[in-house]
């Protein structure tokens, strides 16, 4: 009860784990706060999945009676799982996919890694699938460092192939030759506030780059993407990228968010004469 009022004043829980969420989540169900089942939901889908925890959740949808706000949490349990038993060659279609939906790259690398000690529970011929397969197809510049610690003492990786993915991904995140920006602006007039997206780049170039860039956004319910901007210049960016003003951008019914996340994707080109 504590859990739940704290939600209605405050919109945020202090429970953190698991078992906590879907305890508030349970019990705001019962008392139908929906917003609260909607924002555990959401923290839910953001956390570290285990096959345990995947199984509990695919189990709520019989246990409520607001199903549709646990619904999309269901749906990502059980795609887990489907993930879980694919073969080599399918997990390999899926890591290298530039569309999935996840909150960071470290997902990436824990599912890899669960799937990896699943399918092959012998020792050396995990390492051999990492070595020869899999790491190539995780994205280490975008982890983030606690992770890139963590892979130095995974005993999956050789010490050699671990050292040299996290230097890279480290130097890489050192030198930063890209900055990225999102804000809310205000609009011409200086009525409204809007998303902008603006991206800049560094460098010693002696000459100026041209460049042809387009910014995308995924949408609901398609969950495609659809352009939003296009141009050819060498500061890239736009003051109003979705063409809405923020109170609608943020509603609960916006297009623009699947499960609370807004993905953006920025194509870019350079072009040399």
């Amino acid at each position: 009860m504590e859990r739940k009022r704290r939600f209605i004043y405050c919109n945020s829980l202090s429970s953190k784990t698991a078992s906590g969420l879907v305890d508030v989540l349970m019990a705001a169900d019962k008392f139908e706060v929906a917003s609260c089942m909607r924002y555990c939901s959401k923290q839910l889908q953001n956390q570290h999945v285990t096959t345990e925890t995947a199984l509990r959740y695919l189990d709520l949808p019989s246990k409520v009676v607001n199903v549709d706000a646990v619904q999309p949490l269901a749906d990502a349990a059980k795609l887990f799982i489907i993930l879980l038993s694919l073969p080599l060659s399918g997990i390999k279609v899926v890591l290298s996919s530039d569309l999935l939906q996840i909150a960071s790259e470290d997902a990436v690398y824990d599912f890899a890694l669960k799937w990896a000690r699943m399918h092959y529970p012998k020792f050396e011929d995990r390492r051999h699938v990492w070595t020869s397969h899999l790491c190539f197809l995780i994205r280490f510049p975008a982890m983030t460092c606690t992770k890139l610690k963590e892979i130095m003492t995974c005993n999956d990786f050789g010490s050699e192939l671990a050292s040299k993915f996290v230097f890279e991904a480290l130097y890489y995140k050192a030198e930063e030759p890209y900055q990225q920006r999102a804000m809310c602006n205000l609009d011409q007039q200086g009525v409204e506030h809007c998303l902008g997206l603006f991206l800049g780049m560094q460098g010693e170039e002696s000459e100026p780059i041209a460049l042809d860039y387009e910014f995308s956004v995924r949408l609901r319910p398609d969950n495609e993407f659809l352009s939003m901007y296009k141009g050819s210049q060498f500061v890239l960016g736009c003051r109003n990228l979705c063409d809405i003003s923020w109170t609608p951008f943020l509603n609960e019914d916006s297009l623009y968010f699947i499960n609370g996340v807004l993905h953006i994707r920025a194509e870019i080109s350079v072009i040399r004469e």
